[in-house]
């Protein structure tokens, strides 16, 4: 798993979107394989690029989560020509520089079907936002991140916001409510477990958003009107 990021609807709705909204034509396909968590795993494919990643649904408390995979860096095999051209060099200096050329060359066309794929998989993360936006499902795929950054997080690693509206805005009412928990320096999990016991009618209240919620406030994107 690459990062995770919560959606604030009922689980049985949003695998229905997430059947109705993934991708079945220009080559592309998946399929969704019921797990035995109780979770479904849908299994993103293209028809010249094979498997392009994975997302998992899984249910949380009152919300739901999704779980993404980005490809694997492809291995690139060894051809009958490659191994012939070895064989035919005359001495071991010609043949451990074929060698070296030869990795060079793997390395680079793994990296280059590498990209391939990890665009394909942010084609899929694109278009899903675009469908799921036009039924109002508050998915933002703007922050996914990069293997090297948190989730919720933008890519140069500092805090980010719910690209939707009415996200932002409970992000703001929480950070009011916890303002003065944090300056006690409780930890997200404490603070979470607060808000249960004293706002259970709000969602945001796991360990994961509240800890996001608590960045993007000390950050000072909370502070205004949104």
């Amino acid at each position: 798993m690459d990062w995770s990021q919560e959606v604030l609807v009922d689980f049985d709705v949003m695998d229905a979107a997430l059947v109705e909204a993934l991708p079945t034509t220009a080559g592309f396909s998946f399929e969704r394989k019921a797990l035995s968590t109780g979770s479904f795993e849908y299994v993103l494919s293209h028809i010249f690029e094979g498997e392009i990643g994975r997302i998992r649904l899984r249910k949380g408390p009152k919300s739901c989560w999704l779980d993404f995979t980005e490809p694997k860096k492809p291995n690139v095999q060894w051809s009958d020509e490659d191994k012939q051209r070895l064989r035919e060099c005359a001495t071991r200096q010609d043949r451990w520089a074929l060698l070296c050329a030869i990795q060079k060359d793997h390395e680079a066309e793994a990296k280059r079907r590498h990209e391939a794929l990890k665009n394909a998989f942010r084609y899929v993360l694109d278009r899903l936002e675009h469908r799921l936006s036009k039924v109002d499902m508050p998915f933002y795929a703007d922050l996914a991140p990069s293997p090297t950054t948190g989730p919720g997080m933008k890519p140069d690693g500092g805090p980010a916001l719910p690209k939707r509206g009415g996200y932002k805005r409970r992000w703001r009412q929480v950070w009011r409510l916890i303002r003065p928990e944090v300056a006690k320096a409780k930890t997200a999990a404490e603070i979470a477990a607060w808000l249960e016991r004293t706002h259970p009618d709000l969602t945001a209240n796991n360990p994961e958003t509240v800890g996001r919620i608590i960045a993007a406030g000390e950050a000072g994107l909370l502070d205004h009107d949104l």
